[in-house]
Formats: C-alpha cells, sequence, structure tokens
C-alpha cells in the first residue's frame, strides 16, 4: 500500500487476476486483462494521482469482468445450437 494514496481496491482487482490460466481464456480477452495489469502494477509500484490509482482500477477491472472462456463465445457453431435430445 502507498504511504500517499489509498491503494487497496487496486491491490484487490490485482490480486483477482492472479493465477489467471491463459489456456482457459480467449487470447483477446486474456490479452487485454494482462495489459491492463501491466499498467495497473506500474501505477500500485509508483502512484502519482488518486485519478492514476482510480483509472489503473476501473480498466483493470473492466478487463476482467470481459474474460470470456474459450467455448463460450457465440461464433461457435456447437454454443449456440443445443443437441437435439429427443430422439436419443
Amino acid at each position: 500500500m502507498s504511504d500517499r494514496f489509498d491503494t487497496t481496491m487496486l491491490e484487490v482487482v490485482l490480486a483477482k487476476t492472479d493465477g489467471l490460466h491463459q489456456r482457459l481464456y480467449t487470447e483477446a480477452s486474456y490479452t487485454a486483462v494482462m495489459d491492463a495489469r501491466t499498467v495497473a502494477q506500474a501505477v500500485l509500484d509508483n502512484p502519482q494521482t488518486i485519478s492514476q490509482i482510480e483509472d489503473a482500477t476501473i480498466k483493470l477491472n473492466l478487463a476482467f469482468s470481459k474474460l470470456q472462456l474459450k467455448g463460450s463465445n457465440t461464433d461457435q457453431v456447437d454454443s449456440i445450437h443445443p443437441i437435439d435430445t429427443r430422439n436419443a
């Protein structure tokens, strides 16, 4: 935690991204989180303003909320066409 600013929320959001397994998520969504995480960590290491901390927190949290598991997106045929089990 910074002596000058409260970085608690940024630390919480950073902790949520610890241990994410790249193989579980789409490349684009995982990359977005890691890019935002890099910026957030740099801000945490040397915070300059409260708005900088808030911005990094918001951007990382937003990227985290948009993580997509592989196979969960609708551009894959199987995920939008349920299996017909009526004649099974």
